[in-house]
C-alpha cells in the first residue's frame, strides 16, 4: 500500500487523486514528514507542538483586535493545522499508527477548534459565527 492509500484509510476514504487541494497539501506534508520520519520524531510530540500553536492563538487574540494580531493569529492557525497533518503522515511513514494516536489527534482536534472559536470571539467575531465556524468542521 502506497502513502495515499495508507492516508486515505485513515481519513475516512477521502480520494486523494481526486482532490487538488488534498493532494497538494499532502505533496506539502509528506515532503516534510519524510525528514521528521528519519529523525524518528514521535508523532503525537507533533500533535503537541500543533495543540500549543492552536492556544496561542488564544493568548494573541486577548490583546484585541489589531493588524499584528490577526496576521500573528493566522500564522498560529496555519502552524497548528501544517503540524496536525505532519503527526499523521509522520505517523503513516513510520508505521506509528495506532488507535491511541488516532484518539489524540482527534481530542487534539476538537481543542484545536475550540480555542479557534475562542480566538474569534476575542477578536469580536459574533458568537453565532464562530459557533457555526466551529458546527461546519
Amino acid at each position: 500500500m502506497n502513502f495515499d492509500e495508507r492516508w486515505q484509510a485513515h481519513h475516512s476514504g477521502v480520494a486523494v487523486d481526486r482532490n487538488i487541494w488534498v493532494k497538494g497539501w499532502l505533496k506539502v506534508i509528506v515532503t516534510r514528514a519524510k525528514v521528521l520520519a528519519k529523525l524518528k520524531v514521535a508523532p503525537s510530540f507533533l500533535t503537541f507542538v500543533g495543540l500549543i500553536f492552536a492556544g496561542l492563538t488564544i493568548w494573541v487574540s486577548s490583546f484585541g483586535l489589531s493588524r499584528s494580531g490577526l496576521v500573528v493569529s493566522a500564522f498560529l492557525v496555519f502552524a497548528s493545522s501544517y503540524f496536525d497533518g505532519l503527526d499523521g503522515a509522520v505517523a503513516i511513514l513510520r508505521d506509528r499508527v495506532s488507535n491511541f494516536g488516532s484518539k489524540l489527534d482527534r481530542a487534539a482536534d476538537r481543542l484545536t477548534e475550540i480555542a479557534w472559536v475562542i480566538m474569534l470571539a476575542l477578536f469580536g467575531c459574533p458568537a453565532w459565527l464562530a459557533i457555526a465556524a466551529l458546527l461546519t468542521t
